[in-house]
């Protein structure tokens, strides 16, 4: 089981890597919050479509999808939406660097409230992942901003903490309904209603900008988010938390080696490599724990 949770925990770290690139060709035409309700609303289409097959209705019945229904609302929608901000108020490179400790909370809170175990070699393993995701975050280039008050860094902070929360909940969930299509279906219904406001809120304000190019991209990264979050959810529900969230964090990691490999949008660096090293030997060290 640990080593299906694996796979699943590093192919959800890819999706979100191919999110990125899909992502910047995107916005490019179309504003990030009406780009944010069409892929969340394009996942949650694509998951009732195939609903009827996969799903029991009576499990809406459950405790289980009040829980879901709950995690929606954190992840993606309220994470998403103080990521926007807190890259507005404080900056990429520190937004980047506090995200990165995500899995860090996800495991503590699965520690002390599921009864997951960690022993040295795991925690060492998420400590080398997060030094090496520091690293990228933190390179030349990309300076803190500054002369933001220290308040503001509760948004980077909310961001982190939102994804981080969501994974052990979604955890105690699967104990009354253990199906992932189940909790990526609730999850992204409710986070479309809640973008889909928040998306009237500022096409009040102003009109939104879109081209029809910016719409399909969004379209298609919805697909790419819907295999990206069902991944996550399959390996929490084949595996730990503490074996999930630190895999599926090495995002930065997949998205440098698509940007190299496939979008040549990237240039090898050696902090790049060093990135690379601490991230993998982290891993392996998470994975054979």
């Amino acid at each position: 089981m640990d080593l299906i949770a694996a796979v699943f925990a590093l192919l959800a770290a890819l999706f979100f890597g191919l999110t990125s690139h899909v992502q910047k060709i995107a916005v490019q035409g179309t504003e990030v919050v009406l780009g944010a309700f069409l892929s969340v609303g394009t996942m949650a289409l694509t998951l009732w479509l195939l609903a009827p097959f996969v799903i029991e209705f009576s499990w809406f019945q459950t405790r289980a999808a009040a829980i879901f229904a709950i995690c929606g609302i954190v992840f993606p929608a309220l994470s998403q939406r103080w990521q926007l901000i807190s890259v507005q108020q404080v900056g990429p490179a520190l937004t980047s660097a506090i995200g990165s400790f995500a899995p860090l909370f996800a495991v503590t809170l699965a520690v002390l409230f599921l009864g997951e175990h960690l022993n040295l070699q795991g925690a060492l393993g998420i400590a080398l992942m997060l030094a090496g995701l520091l690293v990228s975050a933190l390179g030349p280039g990309k300076g803190i901003a500054r002369g933001f008050p220290l308040i503001a860094l509760l948004l980077p902070l909310g961001a982190s903490l939102a994804r981080g929360v969501v994974q052990p909940a979604t955890k105690f969930g699967f104990e009354e309904v253990n199906s992932a299509f189940f909790a990526s279906l609730i999850m992204s219904t409710v986070a479309t209603f809640v973008l889909g406001l928040w998306m009237a809120l500022a096409a009040k304000r102003a009109p939104l900008r879109w081209t029809s190019k910016g719409n399909l991209v969004f379209f298609i990264n919805g697909l790419v988010v819907c295999s990206g979050i069902l991944s996550l959810q399959l390996a929490i529900s084949f595996g730990a938390v503490s074996l999930a969230a630190p895999l599926a964090s090495t995002t930065p990691l997949w998205t440098l080696l698509l940007g190299v490999l496939i979008f040549r949008n990237e240039h090898l660096t050696w902090r790049h490599l060093i990135m690379a090293l601490l991230v993998c030997v982290g891993a392996a060290l998470v994975v054979t724990r």
